[in-house]
C-alpha cells in the first residue's frame, strides 16, 4: 500500500512491480503526479510538469492499482491488511506566525500555481525569496501584476544553483519585481505589509499576499503508529520524511524500494 501519488510514491511503484511485488498507489486527490505537475506551471519548468504526467500515465498503463481520491487512514490500514505500507504523502506549506496571516487576501504559493483561488491583480507582496517565492512572483507579474519580494536573508534565491539563480536574476530585472531583503514580516494588514528592516519599520501596499516560506513534511504519526501496532513494516519516503529537492526524494524512492 503506497500512501501518495506523487513523484515519490510513482517511483517506487514502478520498481516494486518490477521486482514482482504487487503496488497499489492511494492518492488522496483526483490526479496523480503532486508537485511535480505543480511545479510545471512554473516559469521555465515545463519539464517537471512533463515529467509528472509521464510518471502517471506509465503507473497507469503498467497495470498498477491506482486508487484516486482515496485518503490512506487506519481504518483503510486495518481493512485492507497489506504485506506493507509506504507513506509518501508529501509536504505542506509552512505557515510562519504573522499577524494578519489568516486574512482572506493571504494566499500560499500552492494556491497561486494551482489556480485554485480567484486571479490576483494590483500590489502583490511575496514573503519568501527563495526559489518557490521567485517562481510565484515571476509567474504573477508575468499576469500584470505589481510584484514585491520580501526575504529575511540577506539576499533572495541564496539556495539557487548558479545557472537558475542567474536565469531569475535575469527575469526579475526584467520584470521590475522589487525586493526587500534583511527584511521580517511583522504583520498583514487589508491593504498593506509591515515589516522590519534593520530595526526600522517599513509598511508596503498589498492587495494580496503569497506566503513562499517553504515546506515541512506532513505529519504521518498516525499512519506510522498504526502499522507499529498491526505489525505491518512502514517507510516514510520522499517530502513525507523531509522536505527537499526533487532528486533527492526520487533516488529515495528508489532504495527503499530494494529493500521491500
Amino acid at each position: 500500500m503506497i500512501a501518495g501519488g506523487g513523484i515519490a510514491g510513482l517511483e517506487i511503484a514502478d520498481i516494486l512491480q518490477q521486482r514482482g511485488h504487487k503496488p497499489a498507489i492511494y492518492e488522496k486527490t483526483g490526479t496523480l503526479g503532486g508537485q511535480f505537475v505543480l511545479a510545471g506551471t512554473a516559469p521555465r519548468k515545463d519539464d517537471f510538469g512533463m515529467a509528472g504526467r509521464m510518471a502517471a500515465q506509465k503507473a497507469m498503463e503498467s497495470g498498477i492499482d491506482i486508487f484516486l481520491n482515496t485518503e490512506v487512514t487506519a481504518e483503510v490500514i486495518e481493512k485492507e491488511k497489506p504485506d506493507v505500507v509506504v507513506v509518501a504523502v508529501g509536504s505542506v506549506p509552512f505557515v510562519p506566525p504573522i499577524a494578519g496571516i489568516d486574512q482572506a487576501n493571504v494566499m500560499s504559493s500552492k494556491e497561486v500555481l494551482s489556480g485554485t483561488k480567484v486571479p490576483m491583480s494590483g500590489n502583490v507582496v511575496v514573503i519568501g525569496g527563495g526559489l518557490v517565492g521567485l517562481e510565484v512572483s515571476e509567474h504573477l507579474e508575468r499576469r500584470g501584476c505589481h510584484v514585491t519580494v520580501v526575504e529575511m536573508r540577506e539576499g533572495i534565491g541564496i539556495d539557487l544553483g548558479h545557472m537558475r539563480k542567474t536565469a531569475v536574476q535575469i527575469q526579475l530585472e526584467q520584470g521590475h519585481i522589487h525586493q526587500i531583503v534583511n527584511a521580517a514580516c511583522k504583520e498583514i494588514r487589508e491593504k498593506s505589509v509591515v515589516l522590519e528592516v534593520k530595526g526600522e519599520t517599513m509598511e508596503v501596499p498589498a492587495d494580496y499576499v503569497v506566503i513562499a516560506t517553504g515546506s515541512r513534511a506532513k505529519d504521518s504519526t498516525g499512519l506510522q503508529e498504526c502499522c507499529e501496532r498491526l505489525g505491518i513494516p512502514v517507510y516514510v519516503i520522499g517530502d513525507a520524511k523531509r522536505a527537499r529537492k526533487a532528486l533527492d526524494t526520487i533516488y529515495e524512492a528508489y532504495l527503499a524500494a530494494l529493500e521491500i
